[in-house]
């Protein structure tokens, strides 16, 4: 009986090891083509915008981050069927939040690796690319069009809502 027990233990645990296996190499595969999937460049229909002067409308699509000068606006823009994102850095007055559409003024320029410390650089450029972000506004001035519209966007806004206000009470802490 004793030996029974003993021998079950040992193949359900081994079937234990083999599923959790197979949980990480399937993780690793599906991550691997996730990276090979996303993009890497900004799509052709928005790299003329580049060093140049805008005024573009667009969706925030991630809560802002916001600093004690500035705050760090991630906004989609589309151009007909293509869409990119664009990461804004702007006064933190007017305040913006998730979902909101804005209007962005400013140059748009290519984000670049900087150095941090006895030369090592920092690739901000792959930092942000990480997230689909292919440009940044650094001096932009906003303006907000429209609240959220829908459902989805009401959902997702209440819950950034949420996270950005235990943030600020933590951060007063």
């Amino acid at each position: 009986v004793i030996g029974g027990a003993f021998l079950t233990l040992w193949f359900v645990r081994k079937a234990q090891i083999f599923f959790l296996f197979f949980v990480c190499v399937a993780g690793l595969v599906l991550g691997g083509v996730r990276v090979e999937l996303a993009s890497s460049e900004i799509p052709s229909s928005f790299a003329h915008l580049y060093d140049t002067s805008i005024s573009l409308e667009g969706e925030v699509v991630s809560a802002p981050d916001i600093r004690e000068t500035n705050q760090r606006i991630t906004v989609e823009i589309k151009n007909n069927e293509a869409r990119t994102r664009v990461l804004v850095v702007a006064p933190t007055y007017p305040s913006v939040r998730y979902g909101e559409r804005i209007r962005v003024e400013g140059v748009i320029e290519r984000p670049e690796p900087f150095d941090v410390s006895e030369g090592r650089a920092f690739a901000y450029d792959k930092h942000l690319q990480k997230d689909g972000i292919f440009a940044i506004v650094p001096n932009g001035n906003v303006e907000v069009v429209s609240k959220r519209a829908g459902a989805v966007s009401h959902t997702l806004g209440f819950f950034s809502d949420i996270k950005t206000t235990g943030l600020s009470a933590l951060s007063q802490a």
